[in-house]
């Protein structure tokens, strides 16, 4: 089984060495372990995990369920909740964010470990469905509309719609076009 980079987002240092002890025994990659929303938002971006665990009471300006909404919009990376709070209201606004799951604390280990894998697993599921059927693309800059209605470059769209990776290189056409016969034997 391959096991993913996952980024721990907890303010009590207790709890989150706890949790990095419990991934890293269950052969997870503990790519960051941050105390604020903000962090979280940074190592998103940096360390593109495969999913992030995150505290809704967090230090800082920002709670963990308008980071996981910026880090759902921005990054589409996939989070779950880990939270003391089980109150209906929490509950309710915790899921404007979309989690992938919302386990309660204390956690059980092998609850933490099955949500991980699910929700790991339904992440590439629907990444993988979400590039099917027709999809507009601009004649002249080859940009993409995406569901939004929104034009984006169509590299940044494939990467957040899909498992797909880039590595760069010039086709013959472009070759010749820019470097003429520099490229020739």
């Amino acid at each position: 089984m391959n096991k993913s980079k996952i980024i721990v987002v907890e303010d009590e240092g207790l709890i989150a060495y706890h949790l990095k002890e419990v991934l890293e025994k269950n052969k997870y990659s503990v790519a960051a372990t941050v105390a604020t929303g903000e962090e979280a938002i940074t190592e998103a971006y940096n360390k593109n995990p495969d999913i992030i665990l995150m505290d809704i009471n967090l230090a800082g300006e920002m709670n963990g369920i308008v980071a996981a909404q910026k880090i759902r919009d921005d990054f589409n990376i996939p989070v779950i909740f880990l939270t003391a709070y089980g109150d209906e209201n929490v509950l309710e606004e915790a899921k404007q964010a979309d989690p992938y799951g919302y386990i309660l604390k204390p956690f059980n280990e092998r609850e933490l470990i099955v949500v991980i894998e699910i929700a790991v697993h339904k992440h590439k599921t629907e990444k993988n469905v979400q590039l099917k059927g027709i999809i507009s693309v601009c004649a002249k800059c080859s940009k993409i509309r995406n569901d939004e209605g929104i034009w984006e470059e169509m590299i940044e769209y494939i990467l957040k719609h899909s498992d797909a990776r880039f590595s760069h290189s010039i086709c013959p056409s472009c070759a010749e076009y820019l470097y003429g016969g520099l490229l020739k034997k």
